[in-house]
């Protein structure tokens, strides 16, 4: 998909507050399996990949981590900002306009992923990657994983979201991500560890029936570099 159409689905969503994949809470995957990628005691650089204006990077900023946010849509950075109370500077850099707090612990970067060179914005020693992979179309994801690949520093631990159903009742987004998926487009590059495995249905997550779905497997790795 051409990157000048994926920003233009993403603005079009933002613009109509179209924006229910916006959790209005920090993510309970990201509390449970925090330890697993950092600690309080040592700050990392922390990367939140299409990152909205996700709660989940103030959680991480208010444990002194720095967090480096990619997203498409200035609109949703500018929210996040105004949101929490952040004061932030806009400057024009190589790898897109970066708004950044003061201190320089809060960055986030407006630009296509897809199309960003990983060394203009690493290496980070954490990823926390709730909705980024799933968002990205089957077409995009060599794309995606090089621009990953690239950025992350030797002992890097990302955190990921990953969701399975039926893809004969719904195609997404969230895309379905299996653990075969993965390692077709990682396996060569990093390790896998399955974390937890949740199943999900229309009782306790009432999005699915407007997906057609019955039940969702919900289900969080840590990936690191070989």
């Amino acid at each position: 998909m051409a990157g000048a159409h994926r920003m233009d689905t993403w603005r079009e969503k933002w613009q109509a507050d179209n924006i229910r994949f916006h959790m209005p809470v920090v993510n309970p995957n990201l509390e449970q399996w925090y330890h697993r990628a950092a600690s309080d005691d040592k700050p990392v650089a922390f990367l939140v990949p299409l990152c909205g204006k996700t709660l989940d990077m103030m959680w991480l900023y208010t444990k002194g981590h720095t967090v480096i946010g990619i997203e498409g849509v200035e609109k949703a950075i500018t929210d996040f900002f105004t949101e929490n109370n952040l004061e932030f500077t806009k400057t024009t850099t190589e790898a897109g306009n970066l708004f950044q707090t003061a201190d320089g612990r809060m960055r986030l970067y407006q630009a296509d992923l897809c199309e960003l060179n990983p060394q203009l914005i690493g290496p980070v020693q954490a990823i926390w990657d709730r909705g980024s992979y799933v968002a990205i179309t089957r077409d995009d994801r060599p794309a995606y994983c090089r621009f990953m690949r690239g950025v992350m520093a030797p002992g890097c631990r990302w955190l990921l979201w990953a969701v399975e159903y039926d893809t004969s009742r719904y195609a997404g987004p969230p895309c379905a991500l299996t653990e075969t998926d993965i390692k077709q487009d990682l396996d060569e590059y990093v390790k896998l560890e399955c974390l937890g495995r949740r199943q999900r249905t229309v009782g306790d997550w009432e999005r699915l029936k407007a997906w057609n779905l019955e039940v969702l497997d919900e289900v969080m790795y840590l990936i690191t570099p070989k």
